[in-house]
């Protein structure tokens, strides 16, 4: 396909200090314990931090690259008709955690070309870790990162859940589940190689987009999960409004350990898995 401007390059080389800044500005309010926060009316939390990280973000994104449009948590959650390419972002992916004074949280940034996530930056400011991804590869800092290239169950074998999902299914011995409560956290870990797998029962395009890329970039795979499933949050439908639309989804290290993860997994209540 003909890639319209900006390039993933450029506009990852715009992202990414954009979203270092604006995890500055949320590291300060966390620090300082401006983290009031109060229930939307689908019952997640949003916190006045949100709704600055989002504007500052937005603003940023508007003012390198006009005309292109931004789909966000606390923003505008209607992908355009007629928008070749964009942005997804989540302004503060981990509100809950946030909130209570939790250090695992994130901001995340995704550009999208045809539907598709081509560049993206996530960047958690209480661990001063920014991890990027463009087709070719994924970063942390400096390092390219992949994915576990051995998925035999041991002593550290992790599997990354939700809440939600931690409610719908077990993790058998000897794999070992974590919950972290944050999305882009707990998939990243898939492609950072600390975890086989991830699964999480609801997150939404602006939880998935950048992380999506680097587990991609980095050699995972995903696949939808659940007796419902709702297909593949890519690409993105002209038109579509995504605010109660969610997709629950599996990441993995490979087929391998996809395979592996039916076994080690038990439904609550006979829910097929994969």
């Amino acid at each position: 396909m003909t890639l319209p401007h900006p390039t993933p390059e450029k506009a990852l080389a715009v992202a990414r200090p954009l979203t270092e800044e604006v995890g500055r500005v949320l590291l300060a309010r966390f620090v300082a314990g401006e983290r009031t926060a109060r229930q939307k009316a689908d019952t997640t939390l949003v916190t006045e931090a949100d709704r600055e990280a989002d504007r500052r973000l937005v603003e940023g994104l508007r003012a390198a690259f006009p005309g292109l449009p931004v789909l966000s948590e606390e923003g505008a959650t209607r992908w355009p008709a007629a928008a070749p390419a964009g942005w997804v972002v989540d302004p503060l992916d981990g509100t809950t955690n946030f909130a209570v004074g939790w250090p695992i949280w994130g901001v995340s940034v995704a550009y999208v070309v045809e539907g598709w996530p081509v560049a993206g930056v996530l960047h958690y400011p209480t661990l001063g870790l920014t991890v990027t991804a463009t087709r070719g590869g994924a970063w942390m800092g400096k390092r390219r990162i992949t994915v576990q290239r051995t998925t035999q169950p041991g002593g550290g074998a992790l599997v990354a859940l939700c809440s939600r999902t931690a409610r719908r299914v077990r993790v058998l011995p000897p794999w070992k589940a974590r919950i972290s409560g944050c999305a882009t956290y707990d998939f990243l870990s898939v492609a950072a190689g600390q975890t086989v797998a991830a699964l999480h029962a609801s997150p939404k395009v602006w939880d998935l987009a950048a992380v999506w890329l680097i587990v991609r970039e980095a050699g995972g795979l995903w696949r939808p999960w659940g007796e419902a499933r709702a297909g593949e949050p890519f690409p993105l439908h002209p038109g579509e409004d995504y605010a109660s639309r969610a997709f629950p989804l599996l990441a993995a290290a490979s087929e391998e350990a996809l395979a592996r993860l039916g076994r080690q997994l038990a439904p609550w209540a006979g829910e097929a898995l994969v």
